[in-house]
């Protein structure tokens, strides 16, 4: 109702320490400011690192490389813990193991566009392209493929998983995935998708402000112990603040509840 960030949150603070240890774990305390992905998947098929959290593009090339990097029967696709939820909790969306999960779906896609100055053939082809692209019929190879970047991921792509005489399966099976990982990335994927409890990201005007400006700033100091939990909550409220000042309270606030489907106050 206020835009207010909840950064004051004892929650968000605990969150922030664990983040804290996550990263100064991990290849960022090597230089305070950390490594490309590709650096880090790298270290991780060499056995350097213990957990690799990344996209489906990156997890692909990780598998596509596993018997070759001596993996084989060794890496697991799972989803990211939860908070475990103590008595005084709402947690009303709580797993089995009486923890509170809130998968992150972020923005993103892909868009197309044909330029009308080249010839009909290659507009033709541009548009079959975007099509098949968009199949999910056959736009699971794609999914499937270990070099592919091109994710249209659909829950059809994952449901048939759990029988290996599928198409879906056969394809990734052929791009070097395990028959266990299968069910365990149709487990993963319907986790995430099928849950009551997501989280969007942000999507209103000054999104990046919010988060790069307003955020990465503070957590990197917060990482290279420049700042503690309460400086940089103090900080992030008030950088928050001051983006949505910048494009104005109402029209932020009604934006947002827009994106969270909650009606206008």
């Amino acid at each position: 109702k206020t835009m207010e960030p909840i950064f004051a949150n004892p929650r968000f603070k605990q969150v922030l320490q664990i983040f804290q240890k996550l990263v100064l774990s991990s290849a960022f305390r090597d230089n305070n400011a950390g490594v490309p992905w590709k650096d880090s998947m790298a270290d991780f098929l060499d056995g350097r690192c213990i957990m690799f959290y990344n996209y489906l593009g990156p997890i692909k090339a990780i598998i596509g490389q596993q018997a070759e990097k001596g993996l084989a029967g060794k890496l697991n696709v799972a989803p990211l813990p939860g908070i475990k939820c103590g008595m005084e909790d709402y947690c009303p969306h709580k797993s089995d193991d009486g923890a509170s999960h809130a998968p992150f779906l972020a923005s993103g896609g892909m868009s197309y566009a044909v330029n009308s100055r080249i010839s009909n053939q290659k507009q033709k082809a541009a548009l079959d392209f975007a099509f098949y692209l968009s199949d999910p019929a056959v736009s699971f190879w794609d999914v499937a493929y270990h070099s592919s970047f091109l994710e249209p991921l659909r829950r059809r792509h994952t449901a048939s998983l759990g029988n290996n005489e599928t198409e879906e399966a056969k394809a990734f099976l052929a791009n070097g995935w395990e028959d266990r990982q299968l069910g365990q990335l149709k487990e993963v994927t319907e986790f995430n998708f099928l849950s009551k409890n997501y989280v969007l990201d942000l999507r209103i005007k000054g999104a990046e402000a919010y988060q790069e400006d307003g955020t990465m700033s503070h957590l990197l100091a917060f990482c290279n112990g420049n700042a503690n939990v309460e400086e940089t909550a103090i900080a992030m409220t008030k950088s928050w603040n001051k983006v949505t000042d910048r494009y104005g309270l109402d029209k932020q606030r009604a934006l947002y509840r827009e994106t969270l489907g909650l009606p206008p106050i």
